[in-house]
């Protein structure tokens, strides 16, 4: 079988443009309606999409004043998309930082049996540092504290998984055997962060164990990606970026033995959808129009090292922001006052890589895919709660499928 291009939906309450839920035709009634996601998967299975995704975090987030932006516990809301579908994968965020592996191991294990194998582990180990005081700590864990954890981690769940063996469950009604004990094993892991004696008390899943993604791009997430992901979540604003990471990953991955094809990466994409380009512009400026004072300066802020204020801006300028941390290639914005010079405006793609203005989705896409600076796409809809006249999941008119 050739190369075939990977496709998911990252499904985000009220979509991933901060004032999405502002918009006259977004329905902000079902923001915790269940059967709305249920549809979004539903249409994104019909559409071929390999998987949908639910992002979360243990923290509530600053800007959630003027954007929707609460976090949904994704075990429960994939254990319901789960039985509404058929085929598509089920990718939930667990953090290594603030779970246990033990708990994780049978999160996951249910939800592949309850999806029929169809699981999938966003591991992550939490950016927020207001995150630890919500469970007891002082001081938010150092970063490469962190992803040390994440890989013991990851280590002690698939020794989990694995402490049943296919065949363990018997179910012998006859003999009165349920369960052959000499094919279900203690893992007995004592390391520098967990202490898990085993076995786990949930039989092997259909898979045996989750698909790995991960979205770290610092060095030590990198190397955690290339070590155990299967998939690794990006975003880049420009070929020659995208081409450099794709290339790095994947040697990467060589260098733990692991071929090309072990590795996919799966950049984020959020368009403006409209039959012309004229059509694409207006509706992202009728986007941005929906943007408070107060949501703009605080994003503007987020870009920047230092701390904005109105005097670094003149009516009408713009100006290219970057973000100072890990992920820099991914944060890219453009923030620029009205031309009253009261409201600031930017457009962010810190999570996906917006398509040029007079660029078809089905040109940039593929386009990335051939010169190897992507295996696939994470589509990340900028609206969410609307209904789209082209049946497309997750956007009226700026959709990931078109």
């Amino acid at each position: 079988m050739g190369r075939q291009l990977k496709l998911n939906l990252f499904i985000y309450p009220g979509g991933h443009h901060e004032a999405a839920w502002r918009h006259p035709e977004s329905r902000t009634d079902r923001l915790l309606d269940i059967r709305f996601y249920q549809e979004l998967a539903q249409r994104a299975e019909a559409a071929k999409l390999d998987a949908v995704f639910f992002a979360d975090g243990p923290a509530l987030e600053s800007n959630v004043q003027y954007a929707a932006r609460f976090r949904i516990e994704p075990f429960t809301w994939l254990s319901a998309i789960a039985v509404a579908t058929e085929r598509i994968g089920l990718i939930g965020t667990a953090s290594t930082t603030y779970l246990e592996p033990y708990n994780a191991a049978r999160l996951f294990a249910s939800l592949d049996h309850l999806s029929n194998g169809r699981a999938g582990w966003n591991i992550v180990t939490t950016g927020a540092e207001r995150a630890a005081r919500n469970f007891g700590l002082d001081e938010h864990p150092p970063h490469a504290e962190r992803y040390a954890r994440a890989d013991e981690f990851v280590r002690v769940a698939g020794k989990l998984w694995d402490s049943w063996e296919d065949g363990a469950v018997v179910a012998d009604a006859g003999s009165g055997l349920f369960a052959d004990t000499s094919r279900i094993h203690p893992v007995r892991h004592e390391d520098r962060h967990f202490r898990v004696e085993g076995p786990l008390n949930t039989p092997r899943t259909p898979q045996g164990r989750p698909v790995y993604v991960q979205a770290g791009s610092s060095p030590d997430g990198k190397a955690f990606a290339a070590e155990h992901a299967e998939a690794v979540f990006t975003a880049h604003q420009t070929l020659q970026s995208a081409q450099g990471f794709y290339a790095d990953i994947k040697a990467r991955a060589a260098s733990f033995g692991r071929g090309p094809d072990q590795l996919l990466v799966l950049p984020g994409i959020s368009p403006y959808l409209g039959s012309t380009e004229a059509e694409a512009r207006a509706l992202k400026q009728e986007f941005d129009e929906l943007t408070s004072r107060s949501t703009g300066w605080a994003s503007c802020r987020s870009c920047w090292a230092s701390t904005l204020t109105a005097s670094h801006w003149m009516p009408g300028s713009r100006r290219s922001c970057w973000r100072r941390q890990a992920r820099p290639e991914a944060a890219a914005s453009w923030c620029w006052t009205s031309s009253a010079g009261k409201t600031p405006r930017c457009v962010r793609s810190c999570s996906a890589s917006p398509v040029p203005a007079g660029t078809t989705c089905s040109q940039e896409r593929p386009c990335r895919w051939r010169t190897r600076s992507s295996d696939g796409s994470k589509a990340t809809p900028l609206t969410g709660t609307t209904s789209c006249p082209h049946g497309c999941p997750g956007a009226s008119r700026p959709s990931p499928t078109r």
